[in-house]
């Protein structure tokens, strides 16, 4: 993302409790947030690795490389 967007894309790989203070403090509300820390402990442990066929049985169009989205959506990501 950072070389497509020209500019730094960091990724920071925070403490689960220290991601739920720190959203609730940004304004969100609590219930929001631990859904947040519920979609994001399974990627942060490895569980969303696995590739399916999904998106292509649910839509009937072969899903798009990552890289690929970004650019279709570059403007959106400033």
């Amino acid at each position: 993302m950072s070389e497509m967007l020209e500019r730094r894309i960091a990724y920071r790989n925070p403490n689960p409790i220290h991601f739920l203070i720190e959203t609730m403090r940004r304004g969100m509300p609590f219930v929001f947030a631990l859904v947040m820390l519920g979609l994001y402990t399974p990627t942060r442990f490895g569980m969303a690795e696995p590739i399916t066929d999904q998106v292509e049985r649910l839509t009937g169009n072969k899903p798009i490389a990552f890289s690929q989205y970004v650019m279709d959506y570059k403007d959106a990501w400033k």
